[in-house]
């Protein structure tokens, strides 16, 4: 049987647990580390909802990249600018066709250097943490 605690050792332990959960919320933080992609085919994966590796660089020009669902749902990768253009409009440079559980899709584009997203177009994916980042270097 448990014994009641004075009220002060059950602040110290909520006041400890909170500041435990939110340093372990920043372990996560930041920018991840970011593939080099050395040849021309870029693969990622697909899933519920990322894609992996979720940030990447690669020479500019064409480019292929092969997308493999791992999850048990539908995606699809689409490929398209950072930010908006004056028209509040995202450049879509390549999508691929919808890829079923187990499947590999690929999309063609050719890039110059710039930052991109790769995100997963299908329904709120994206919105849900289905993206990662894409730099095009010379």
């Amino acid at each position: 049987m448990l014994r009641p605690q004075p009220r002060s050792v059950l602040a110290t332990a909520g006041r400890l647990a909170a500041a435990t959960a939110g340093l372990a919320g920043l372990v996560g933080c930041g920018t991840p580390p970011s593939v080099p992609v050395p040849g021309r085919v870029v693969h990622v994966s697909q899933d519920e909802y990322r894609i992996r590796p979720a940030a990447l660089n690669v020479h500019a020009g064409r480019l292929k990249f092969e997308s493999t669902n791992t999850g048990i749902l539908t995606h699809n990768l689409r490929i398209q600018s950072e930010g908006a253009n004056k028209r509040n409009v995202q450049a879509i440079y390549g999508t691929s066709p919808v890829a079923h559980p187990g499947q590999t899709v690929v999309v063609k584009v050719t890039l110059p250097p710039g930052r991109y997203k790769l995100i997963c177009g299908l329904g709120n994916h994206a919105d849900l943490g289905e993206r990662a980042t894409l730099t095009v270097r010379r």
